[in-house]
């Protein structure tokens, strides 16, 4: 498979979901500094999310909180929702492409187990625009054996788009981000829902809360 293509494949249907505002309709959920919209997947049985929000942040900081070690953050160190993350393949450093192999911890009290996911990751970086970085991720073929009592599950288009903007007198991180996955599985739908909403209206104090375990990371 040619990875570069995919991963500029992946982005431009992020960048056409982010641009369909009237398909949206109405908000779907939202909270302080959050708004949700979904609609029907074109890529599976289920929804598409979209989330607008913004986070006082750095934007190197924000890298740090997505990205895995192997591209140069630490996600498997700060997000509790991470069990671990294992490079497969590291397909370009520029632009920064991996193919990685990452696994869940059980949420919604276990009624999602552990899901393992085969993905495609990608960092873009924009020459004009120093302020502005997109990460997108999604679910790729690649041979690697299923692992036993985990359930293979797929992302697909995925990612955020992120500009540094001045409000008032800081600097900010506005944010629109994509995220529609398929766990596979007998989760029942609205379980699915109820997570992934929650999850996405939380995205900053998750972030917060998630930079504090960064700081120590950093100090030790």
């Amino acid at each position: 498979m040619d990875y570069k293509a995919e991963a500029d494949r992946c982005y431009s249907v992020i960048t056409d979901l982010l641009g369909e505002e009237k398909d949206w309709g109405p908000v779907f959920k939202s909270s302080k500094d959050h708004v949700v919209h979904r609609k029907e997947s074109e890529h599976f049985s289920g929804y598409v999310y979209k989330c607008a929000y913004t986070v006082e942040i750095s934007l190197d900081d924000l890298l740090a909180l997505t990205l895995p070690r192997c591209m140069g953050g630490h996600i498997e160190d700060v997000d509790s929702m991470v069990k671990e993350i294992q490079c497969l393949e590291q397909v370009s450093e520029v632009p920064q492409i991996s193919i990685i192999r990452g696994v869940s911890n059980p949420v919604v009290m276990g009624l999602i187990s552990s899901r393992e996911f085969i993905d495609i990751c990608y960092v873009k970086r924009f020459e004009e625009n120093n302020n502005k970085v997109a990460v997108i991720t999604s679910g790729v073929e690649y041979d690697v054996p299923l692992t036993p009592k985990l359930v293979r599950a797929k992302r697909y288009p995925s990612g955020f788009i992120v500009n540094v903007v001045e409000q008032g007198d800081k600097q900010v991180l506005e944010i629109k981000q994509i995220e529609q996955r398929d766990f596979s599985g007998s989760v029942p739908s609205s379980v699915v829902e109820k997570f992934i909403t929650s999850e996405l209206c939380n995205q900053a104090t998750t972030y917060k809360k998630s930079l504090k375990k960064l700081e120590k990371i950093r100090n030790k």
